[in-house]
């Protein structure tokens, strides 16, 4: 009756070790499966944390030529499936668009493409009030503009149809 015992304590310590195990990723960060919103606080904070970082400006390419964030990438939101060799599946990566809408969708793409540190700026660059580029010029008029033009045409998804 004693030798079932020794063969239950083995089963147990083994289901703990595979938890624990697997629960390590090795260098202490999970990255997220599902994207997360930021503010623009929370995205100047990681442009200045020194580690790597990709903004993805998923606007038209004259929208983004109006004012955006410096460093940023611009790939519009219908080139965006077949741009994804342009980005790192790894990198840190944060989508960003006028009103925070096609920003969304551009972080599902990347989700759904094997992407797993995507994050979404909340509200969209009309939130931003961090630097701009081109320097010197009337770039948040330019943006309203931008967004104003984007908003009139209305979203768009992959192939460039319209987002209902």
């Amino acid at each position: 009756m004693g030798s079932w015992v020794p063969w239950t304590a083995l089963a147990g310590l083994i289901v703990v070790v595979a938890l624990v195990g697997g629960c390590s990723s090795g260098s202490g960060h999970v990255p997220p499966s599902v994207r997360q919103d930021i503010t623009p606080s929370q995205l100047e904070a990681m442009m200045n944390d020194g580690q790597p970082l990709v903004i993805l400006d998923v606007r038209t390419v004259s929208e983004y030529e109006d004012g955006r964030i410096p460093g940023s990438v611009n790939i519009p939101l219908g080139e965006l499936p077949a741009r994804l060799g342009e980005l790192a599946e790894d990198a840190r990566t944060v989508c960003v668009c006028s009103g925070g809408v096609r920003s969304v969708s551009g972080a599902q793409v990347l989700l759904d493409n094997g992407f797993t540190r995507v994050y979404n700026l909340q509200g969209g660059l009309q939130n931003w009030h961090g630097a701009w580029e081109p320097t010197g010029s009337a770039n948040r008029f330019a943006l309203l503009w931008g967004w104003i033009r984007g908003y009139l045409q209305g979203p768009r998804g992959p192939g460039g149809a319209a987002v209902a």
